[in-house]
C-alpha cells in the first residue's frame, strides 16, 4: 500500500483520515497556526475516527510555541470519578492473558466503565493557543457529523471489535447500527447530535460539557445517575486540564520532548538514554548487533516503567532519576552484547533523584494489557510552530455509552486503574491512570523539526522507539522509519516480530537467526494481527520545506499546504 505523503511550505498535517486531514489543512488556509490545524484535526477525529477518538476521551498533547519560543505540554488525561473507591468493581479470577478481570466486565462496558471525560477540556483549552476562534475549529468537524461520510475499511473492522459495546447502549446503536447492525464499509454514518454538539461547543466552549448548566453535562450526569454510572457533577466541573513543561532529553545531538506525567514519554526517552552511549549509527540498522542492543534497552526501560509509574500525586515517581545519564550508564552496564537477558529487573534509580526523601517505595509490577484503540494527528506551520497530539476512548468505542442527545461516545477509563486495591494503580478518586501516550517532538538547535507519534497501546513505545533510532541514529526519512517492520517486547521476553522482517528485509531471515543465537524468544505476529501498533504519522521540516507522511499498515492520511 503506498504510503501517504506531502510536501508543502506553507503548513503540513497528518492523521488517519483524509477528512480529518483536510480539516486542518482549511485552518491553515484561513491563517491558522500548527496549533490550530492539530486542534480542528483532532475535533473531525472524534467523527470521523469514532471508535478510537470522541470528546468523552482523554489525551495529551507536546507543542512549540515560536511566538513564545516555548515548549508546552498539554495534559488532558482522565481522573477517576470521586464516587469510585476500592469496593467498586469486584475482582474476580484473572484468566490466561488478562490483566486484571472484573465482575461483568464492569470497569469495561457500560456506565460504571466511564472516567471522567476530558478531551473536550483539553481541545478547548489548547484552542487558547490558536489564531482562529473555537467556533471555527470545530466547524468542519461538526459538518462532516451533519452531512455524514462513508464509512471505510477500518471503521467497519473497528466497529465489528466494538460490536458488543455499540450494541449494549440504545443511544450508540441508533448512530452506529440503525439497522440492528454494525454499519458495513461503503454505508454513512451520520451523527447529527454530535454535530449539534460540537456547534455549541464552539460558542459556549467548555463550560457545555463541564458547567452545571451546560446542556450536555446536565445530560451526562443525569444519565449517569439513571444507569450507575460514577460521574456527577462535581467530576466535571472540577476538571482542569494541567499545563505542564515537557521532559526532555539530549540524544545524538537532538533534544527529544515527551509528555512527563502517568505517560509512555518517559519509557520512551528511558530506553534511548541507555542507547546514547552506543555508536549505533555505525552499523547496519538491521544487524543483528543493533536490533539486540534496542531490544535490551527496552527490556530494561519497560522494568522500570513497569516498577516506578504511577500518578506522582498519589506515589513518589523517580523520573529525574529514571531520566538521568548516571542511571542510565547503570542500566547499560548489565547489557550483555553477546547474550539476551530473558526478563532484567528494575534497577535503582532513587540515588539518582532530587526527590531521593521519597526512597524505599516502589510499586507491584503492573502489566497493562496491550489495546491501541487510539489515534494520534500532527502538524506544523511556517511560522516554526509544531503540535504532535494523541488522544483516545480507550478500547474500541470506549464503554459504548453515547450521551443521549449529545451524540458523544464516553470512555472505558476505569479499566485502566487496578481493581484491587493497596497497589499504586488502584481505583482512588482524583487518580490519574497510567497511559501509554507518548507524542514526541524533535529540536535542534532550540528549534522542532519533527513532531512523531502512533496509537496502538503499549506498543506505542517500543514502535517509536525504535522509529526514532532509524531517524536519528542511521539517518532513514520519518517517512520511510514509519513504514519499517517493527517488533515489540516489553520487560521480559518473548520479543513479537511483523512478517515484514522476513519477508521485506534482505537477509531478514538470517537476522531473525542471529537473534535466537544470542538467546532471544522470537515470536511471529498473530496471523490475525496485521500490524504490531497502529499507522503512525510525522511531520518534519527539511531544506526549508514541510513535510507530513504516514505509514502504509491502514489507510492514513498527510496533507501539505
Amino acid at each position: 500500500m503506498q504510503i501517504p505523503y506531502a510536501v508543502g511550505e506553507r503548513g503540513a498535517v497528518a492523521a488517519a483520515h483524509p477528512l480529518a486531514v483536510e480539516a486542518g489543512l482549511a485552518m491553515l488556509r484561513a491563517g491558522g497556526n500548527a496549533m490550530d490545524a492539530a486542534i480542528a484535526t483532532a475535533f473531525a477525529l472524534t467523527v470521523v475516527d469514532p471508535g478510537n477518538a470522541s470528546l468523552g476521551g482523554r489525551g495529551s498533547l507536546v507543542a512549540y510555541l515560536p511566538d513564545d519560543a516555548r515548549l508546552l505540554c498539554l495534559d488532558f488525561n482522565t481522573v477517576c470519578p470521586r464516587n469510585a473507591g476500592p469496593d467498586t468493581f469486584e475482582v474476580v479470577p484473572t484468566r490466561e492473558g488478562e490483566w486484571w478481570s472484573v465482575r461483568d466486565f464492569a470497569n469495561t462496558i457500560g456506565h460504571r466503565a466511564v472516567s471522567v471525560p476530558t478531551t473536550a477540556a483539553g481541545l478547548c483549552v489548547a484552542a487558547r493557543y490558536c489564531r482562529l476562534p473555537l467556533a471555527s475549529l470545530v466547524a468542519p468537524a461538526a459538518e462532516i457529523a451533519r452531512s455524514g461520510f462513508p464509512v471505510t475499511v477500518p471503521l467497519e473492522m473497528a466497529l465489528a471489535a466494538g460490536r458488543d459495546r455499540v450494541l449494549h447502549n440504545a443511544a450508540s446503536r441508533a448512530i452506529y447500527a440503525p439497522a440492528g447492525r454494525c454499519l458495513r464499509r461503503g454505508e454513512t454514518l451520520a451523527n447529527p447530535d454530535l454535530s449539534r454538539t460540537l456547534r455549541q461547543l464552539g460558542e459556549a466552549g467548555g463550560e457545555l460539557v463541564y458547567g452545571a448548566g451546560g446542556e450536555v453535562s446536565r445530560a451526562l450526569t443525569r444519565d449517569m445517575a439513571e444507569n450507575g454510572g460514577l460521574i456527577d457533577d462535581g467530576d466535571l466541573s472540577a476538571y482542569q486540564p494541567e499545563e505542564r513543561e515537557p521532559v526532555t532529553i539530549d540524544y545524538h545531538g537532538h533534544v527529544l520532548a515527551a509528555t512527563p506525567v502517568n505517560n509512555g514519554g518517559p519509557t520512551v526517552l528511558a530506553a534511548l538514554r541507555i542507547l546514547d552511549a552506543f555508536d549505533l549509527g555505525s552499523h547496519d540498522p538491521y544487524s543483528a548487533e543493533v536490533v539486540h542492543l534496542v531490544i535490551e534497552a527496552l527490556k530494561l526501560a519497560w522494568a522500570d516503567r513497569f516498577a516506578y509509574v504511577a500518578d506522582p500525586a498519589f506515589a513518589p515517581v523517580p523520573l529525574g532519576g529514571l531520566l538521568s545519564e548516571e542511571y542510565a550508564a547503570t542500566r547499560r552496564a548489565r547489557i550483555d552484547r553477546g547474550r539476551a537477558e530473558l526478563a532484567p529487573a528494575p534497577g535503582d534509580p532513587w540515588p539518582f533523584d532530587p526527590s531521593a526523601a521519597w526512597r524505599e517505595w516502589a510499586s507491584e509490577p503492573q502489566h497493562p494489557d496491550v489495546g491501541g484503540d487510539t489515534t494520534y494527528c500532527c502538524a506544523a506551520d511556517a511560522f516554526g510552530g509544531f503540535v504532535s497530539l494523541t488522544h483516545t476512548l480507550g478500547s474500541s468505542f470506549g464503554s459504548g455509552v453515547t450521551v443521549p442527545g449529545a451524540g458523544v461516545l464516553l470512555n472505558n477509563g476505569m479499566y485502566w486503574f487496578d481493581p484491587t486495591p493497596g497497589r499504586v494503580n488502584s481505583v482512588a478518586p482524583g487518580k490519574v491512570p497510567l497511559n501509554n501516550q507518548a507524542e514526541m517532538l524533535v529540536l535542534e538547535a532550540g528549534r522542532p523539526w519533527l513532531a512523531i507519534g502512533l496509537p496502538g497501546g503499549r506498543r506505542i513505545l517500543t514502535t517509536l522507539t525504535r522509529a526514532l533510532g532509524l531517524i536519528l541514529d542511521h539517518g532513514l526519512s520519518p517517512a520511510a522509519a514509519l513504514a519499517a517492520p517493527r517488533l515489540h517486547v516489553e520487560d521480559r521476553e518473548p520479543v513479537t516480530f511483523e512478517s515484514a522482517w522476513k519477508t521485506d528485509l534482505a537477509g531478514g531471515v538470517d537476522l531473525l537467526l542471529d537473534l535466537q543465537a544470542l538467546g532471544h524468544e522470537l515470536v511471529p505476529l498473530p496471523v490475525l494481527e496485521r500490524f504490531i501498533s497502529g499507522p503512525a504519522h510525522a511531520v518534519w521540516s527539511e531544506s526549508g520545506q514541510l513535510h507530513a507522511a504516514g505509514d502504509s499498515r491502514q489507510p492514513g492520511a498527510a496533507g501539505a499546504l
